[in-house]
């Protein structure tokens, strides 16, 4: 999934990995939470108004825990 929008901040649970990015090799990286800290995801949107410098980022959530997952996300749009 990719996103279209201009940034999106994300606030992950501390003991629950389920976010992975796509690195330019096209490698799965699970983005392992850091307590207290935000995954910062940049859109299309970015692309465009940066004139290609930011590349927006390729990601999927799998959540192999039999608990819930809980993420907040804040989306910041054009």
């Amino acid at each position: 999934m990719k996103s279209d929008g201009l940034l999106t901040l994300l606030n992950q649970d501390d003991d629950k990995t389920a976010l992975q990015v796509r690195d330019l090799a096209g490698h799965w990286i699970s983005a392992i939470p850091i307590p207290g800290s935000f995954i910062c995801n940049i859109g299309d949107m970015l692309k465009i108004l940066s004139n290609g410098v930011f590349e927006s980022t390729l990601h999927r959530v799998i959540n192999n825990s039999p608990r819930y997952r809980v993420c907040i996300a804040f989306f910041c749009e054009v």
